[in-house]
């Protein structure tokens, strides 16, 4: 729905006495428009907080920003909503502070979006966002930090990292996985009384027809804004596995150099345990190689200090038995990095 400033100015009448207050014949559009909005933003009522804060974006008065910023921290989510919307669409220039307090307390896509625009000035927000975001907002994050690699992110990449492997013992299965996953769907929720429309941020895994450039690269990630409504499942996210990626492309290490990849999916054809055990050693020497590659490039790059990578990460391994025939167990592996 398209809510004409005539007509958000008209229902707002009887909150305002606007028409009292102001002589159309003696003041121009653009003064009762500005004077419309202070004295919203100035109100102790949520909904007429949230009014002055959408009709200062529909205006483009910047002049309001000082104080929309302050309803970042209102304990009514659609006050803070709208402010976090207008603040956007005014593209305001927020302190980081009133951006975690409002990312501490709602979903941070929108906070997101507005530190997109200068990444490396919002850098200590995006790591802060590291521990709080989730799934394609995670990816987001992640994806705007790596591109300039301010100093604590490697560090938190790497305390972080537990590097995942998956050992299939026996014939690999052909499995066929639940793709389906959603950031939002449904049908719209009806507006709160005496509110204006309140919009969201949806940072999608890709770059979507419809959706605004968030994050350029390969692929480029983009967002929707949208009316709030219901949310669907949404789309899994290999967090380790992008740990891994991030660290070998901050060590320098390259793609195509066998030495510092092993694969996450590893399979092992059953002989004896004699063998397996030899196959499991190789893996695990592999997979050491890597992880002191890593390490090594990391602080060669100036990236960890050699403090901060005093520890090797524990490795999770998942092994499946595939074999039809199991009367023998598999033999216990010990998959530490750290002998």
């Amino acid at each position: 729905m398209i809510y004409r400033p005539c007509q958000v100015l008209f229902s707002l009448l009887p909150l305002l006495s606007i028409a009292r207050a102001q002589d159309s014949a003696t003041y121009p559009p653009e003064a009762v428009q500005k004077r419309t909005v202070q004295q919203l933003l100035a109100s102790t009522e949520p909904g007429q907080q949230a009014w002055g804060a959408y009709l200062a974006a529909n205006y483009q008065q910047v002049v309001s920003i000082s104080a929309i910023i302050p309803l970042l921290r209102s304990h009514d989510v659609f006050v803070a909503a709208g402010a976090i919307d207008a603040l956007i669409r005014l593209r305001a220039d927020v302190p980081e502070e009133d951006l975690i307090a409002f990312a501490d307390a709602n979903p941070p896509s929108a906070v997101i979006v507005l530190a997109a625009r200068e990444p490396k000035k919002h850098s200590a927000l995006l790591i802060h966002l590291l521990d709080r975001a989730a799934f394609s907002d995670w990816v987001a994050v992640d994806r705007l930090l790596l591109a300039f690699s301010p100093p604590g992110y490697a560090a938190w990449l790497w305390k972080g990292w537990r590097p995942r492997f998956e050992v299939r013992v026996g014939e690999l299965p052909d499995v066929i996985g639940d793709l389906f996953c959603s950031r939002y769907g449904g049908t719209e929720v009806e507006r709160r009384a005496g509110f204006p429309p309140t919009y969201e941020y949806l940072i999608d895994g890709q770059f979507m027809p419809g959706d605004t450039l968030l994050v350029q690269g390969a692929p480029p990630l983009g967002y929707l804004r949208k009316e709030r409504g219901p949310r669907l499942k949404p789309c899994p996210v290999d967090y380790q596995g992008r740990r891994t990626e991030d660290l070998r492309l901050l060590a320098g290490a390259m793609r195509t150099n066998d030495a510092l990849i092993v694969p996450r999916l590893t399979t092992f054809p059953w002989v004896d345990s004699a063998q397996y055990r030899a196959d499991a050693e190789g893996l695990r020497k592999r997979i050491r190689s890597m992880v002191e590659a890593i390490r090594n490039g990391l602080i060669t790059r100036g990236r960890l200090t050699g403090s901060e990578a005093s520890v090797l990460p524990e490795i999770d391994v998942k092994e499946i038995d595939l074999r039809p025939d199991r009367t023998i167990a598999l033999p216990a592996i010990g998959w530490r990095l750290g002998r």
